[in-house]
């Protein structure tokens, strides 16, 4: 085993083409590699769960360090030795191609299991890094709002009140347009031709990925249950949006040079009854409630050939609690949220409309 230093802003990306992320804390990011039949280990302490935190500026400049191993056995031995909060679903095989969702730790910003199912190639394995950060400036946002004000902001939405997941989405991408008039406006700018059916409300843009989304927020019981007939329906109207767009193709420009994504998200936040004082659940009863509802909207999913390729649980830190009845002492009525995404590559529309030279 050797070990050396890179100044902040390595890309590893490029220097190791074979990469995947393991899982994060609060402080560092650890990713596997291989190359040249050797396995590594790359640990980015340039990294944080909070752009907002003091530290941030002095965070920028620590290092990345990356280890090289002689063999598998070894990295995993590595792992096991130096990082006694890491857990994951695999075993310590964990080097075959088997998927498995993976766990990690975010500090005050809670935790999160995650499982990636996006293609990696064609601009995959980027927006699965995208939608990564955007979960994690979701947790972030959550507990800015928490710390604040005492509310979660999954309590409050409506037509001028943009979803957590709208706001998670301003904020890591360059481009975001929130609103449906927008995105359509977008698109006809680019020399689309779009059909009267609805378009989804989200088109974002990050160096060459463009995401165009529709997403739906439901609420589902926190404890062991059958899922609500509503939540599969939103899931569908979802579905239904994005099988629009993908009928009417996506702008030419859009894809030249470009990655184009388009996607269904639904945003299930876990509740207890407001007459039930509960404790947070162990994250094993959150993955299980979590694998219900990934379940049931796959087999929707499925049933429309857009089939889930990503879904994540976000679990809420302890004191993210709210006050209010049964009792007057805080509780935590909100101790999970899971996202479940469908996500499918954008087709450039056959039809071109008159493209205006200026750009929403």
């Amino acid at each position: 085993m050797r070990e050396w230093l890179q100044p902040f802003g390595y890309e590893y990306e490029v220097a190791f083409p074979k990469i995947r992320r393991l899982f994060a804390t609060g402080k560092v990011v650890v990713l596997a590699a291989e190359r040249a039949g050797k396995p590594y280990l790359i640990v980015d302490e340039g990294t944080c769960s909070d752009f907002n935190k003091p530290d941030f500026e002095n965070r920028m400049h620590a290092p990345v360090t990356v280890i090289e191993f002689r063999h598998s056995a070894e990295r995993v031995k590595y792992l096991n030795d130096h990082f006694d909060r890491w857990r994951t679903r695999l075993t310590a095989e964990w080097d075959t191609p088997a998927v498995s969702m993976t766990w990690e730790s975010w500090s005050l910003n809670g935790e999160a299991c995650i499982e990636n199912l996006v293609p990696s190639e064609s601009g995959g394995a980027r927006l699965a890094e995208y939608l990564w950060w955007t979960l994690r400036e979701l947790a972030s946002h959550c507990r800015r709002v928490h710390h604040a004000s005492g509310l979660i902001p999954f309590e409050f939405q409506g037509p001028r009140t943009p979803s957590a997941f709208a706001n998670a989405l301003d904020h890591w991408f360059d481009l975001a347009l929130l609103d449906t008039l927008s995105t359509r406006e977008r698109a006809r700018r680019l020399g689309a031709q779009l059909d009267a059916g609805e378009w989804p409300a989200y088109w974002v843009e990050r160096d060459d990925i463009v995401l165009i989304a529709e997403d739906r927020q439901v609420t589902i019981s926190a404890t062991p249950g059958r899922i609500a007939a509503s939540v599969r329906t939103k899931w569908e109207a979802c579905l239904s949006v994005v099988a629009n767009a993908v009928r009417s193709g996506v702008p030419k420009a859009a894809t030249k040079d470009r990655h184009t994504f388009l996607a269904g998200v639904v945003v299930a936040v876990h509740r207890h009854p407001p007459r039930e004082l509960r404790t947070r659940p162990s994250l094993e009863d959150s993955l299980r409630r979590h694998e219900q509802i990934v379940t049931v909207l796959g087999q929707v999913a499925e049933a429309t050939s857009t089939p889930v390729t990503w879904h994540a649980l976000w679990r809420l830190p302890p004191g993210m609690t709210v006050t209010g009845p049964p009792v007057s002492e805080p509780w935590m009525r909100y101790p999970a949220v899971s996202l479940v995404a469908s996500v499918l590559p954008g087709k450039p529309s056959l039809r071109v409309g008159s493209a205006s030279t200026s750009t929403a």
